[in-house]
């Protein structure tokens, strides 16, 4: 018989009910997260009408609004030099990275 080679064995043989409501949870822990400490973030959901104990199952995610690049780029102009959808302090940031992406104009 074949060894079968788990990760994380609680989680990888959850019943799919109980899988989705896990990463149902985990998605409103990280909406909440970035809710609450980026302006961007919390604009962005306003704007769409969404909160984040508003997410009650995988339907709600429809109401997410779609963050694009220009978006980022926009408010990296507004707010220099990081924009405004950081989740941390500039203190507390440990490295940045940049790259000059897919188009050619200049992201962090």
């Amino acid at each position: 018989m074949e060894k079968v080679m788990m990760y994380q064995p609680k989680l990888e043989t959850m019943p799919r009910e109980a899988l989705q409501e896990y990463q149902l949870n985990l998605f409103r822990k990280q909406m909440a997260y970035v809710y609450e400490r980026t302006p961007f973030y919390r604009r962005k959901f306003d704007e769409a009408g969404i909160r984040p104990e508003q997410i009650k199952n995988s339907e709600d995610l429809r109401r997410i609004p779609f963050t694009v690049k220009e978006e980022l780029r926009q408010s990296q102009e507004k707010y220099p030099p990081f924009g405004d959808f950081h989740c941390i302090s500039q203190e507390q940031g440990v490295r940045v990275f940049q790259t000059t992406g897919t188009t050619g104009i200049q992201c962090l």
